[in-house]
């Protein structure tokens, strides 16, 4: 038996092939490029395994929870290739297949879901078989559904994201995590091989998203947004404010910018705004634009207004101004070890697209910068 799987409901594009039992495929960090990428990972898959199109039994996807466009490209593209094929198919929960490649008996599964809330479900495998003790939901991490006694084991992005209100939630009963699973198209492929031997593929015209939300895209317009800013007092940054630019800048930044990287970004006509609140300076910020995106260089707060939600309503100005400029995406880059700049961002629905090995002067060496985006 031939069974074709991918799985596109992370910033993961993953593909494999069952075939009579054994499992080969890869998996590749493409952020949001998953339909650019997929039919070459496809091609060069099948050719490896010198498998046709047309030889395959089935086609499984990852049906969801997870991406909205991710989950709909799987779904897509497996109708597509199963109609001209003439094969039948099969969607599986992105939370069973995390269950599936955990590795263990008794599975919670979290994906983060955003806007604080998760991807749920638990999994217990009696007599070889799945079987869902939890149901898959929407949740808030704090108000998980509850599961009974202990050896359980989590898997997920909720994990990382939400990882110590799981951990409270479920203090008696996990005895380990791995917080970086993602949903993998071999575990798809292993969990419906055994379900397509049995007949219970579908018409290709049945596939579809499992979506847990009913409104599973929000623009940023429509989510809860900060309240704004005083337009009056977000001006253009001159060359008098450098002094007290600077002095923020080598407060709150272990590697601060130098005077020199600010003219620069002045001389070259880069959108820089400053936000003067109560006659005293108490932000900044540094984009360049190019064609239709715009790159968020720098954006700082002064230490006296950390942790009153000035960065948030600053980041969210800035971004109204590139949309009203016409611009399509937002890019930016932050330190992994960021962790508050990070929470910032996912909070404004920045994403993940890469990373960038290397990129930032350490204390120890050097350090990897992750590459987000925001849709504008």
């Amino acid at each position: 038996m031939h069974i074709l799987a991918l799985e596109t409901s992370t910033e993961y594009c993953s593909i494999a092939l069952w075939k009579d039992g054994v499992v080969t495929g890869c998996c590749e960090l493409v952020g949001q490029r998953h339909s650019e990428v997929i039919m070459t990972l496809l091609d060069n898959l099948l050719r490896q395994a010198d498998v046709k199109l047309e030889q395959l039994d089935g086609i499984a996807f990852g049906s969801g929870p997870g991406s909205f466009t991710g989950v709909r490209i799987a779904c897509g593209v497996t109708q597509g290739l199963a109609l001209g094929a003439n094969l039948l198919v099969m969607g599986v929960c992105t939370l069973q297949a995390l269950a599936q490649a955990a590795g263990h008996n008794k599975v919670i599964t979290a994906l983060d879901a955003r806007m604080g809330e998760i991807y749920h479900a638990a999994y217990e495998k009696r007599a070889g078989t799945w079987v869902a003790t939890c149901e898959p939901s929407v949740c808030l991490p704090q108000m998980a559904p509850e599961v009974q006694g202990a050896g359980w084991f989590g898997v997920g992005s909720g994990f990382a994201t939400h990882g110590a209100a799981l951990d409270q939630r479920y203090k008696t009963n996990i005895m380990g995590r791995n917080e970086q699973a993602v949903p993998q198209a071999a575990a798809i492929a292993e969990f419906a091989a055994p379900l397509f031997a049995m007949g219970q593929g579908v018409d290709p015209a049945q596939a579809m998203p499992f979506y847990l939300r009913d409104k599973v895209a929000l623009k940023t317009s429509a989510m809860s947004v900060p309240a704004p800013l005083n337009s009056l007092l977000l001006r253009d940054m001159n060359p008098s404010d450098l002094d007290r630019i600077l002095n923020i800048e080598q407060q709150v930044h272990a590697y601060p910018w130098s005077r020199i990287n600010f003219s620069d970004a002045l001389d070259s006509g880069y959108l820089c705004k400053v936000y003067d609140e109560a006659n005293e300076m108490s932000g900044y910020t540094v984009l360049m634009f190019a064609v239709d995106e715009v790159h968020l260089l720098n954006i700082s707060v002064a230490l006296h207004c950390q942790r009153s939600g000035l960065g948030r309503r600053l980041l969210h100005a800035v971004m109204g101004v590139a949309r009203d400029r016409g611009m399509r995406r937002m890019l930016l880059e932050v330190r992994p070890s960021n962790v508050a700049a990070l929470g910032l961002y996912k909070g404004l629905d920045f994403n993940t697209i890469g990373l960038r090995r290397d990129y930032y002067a350490a204390s120890a060496g050097r350090e990897d910068a992750i590459v987000m985006e925001c849709l504008l």
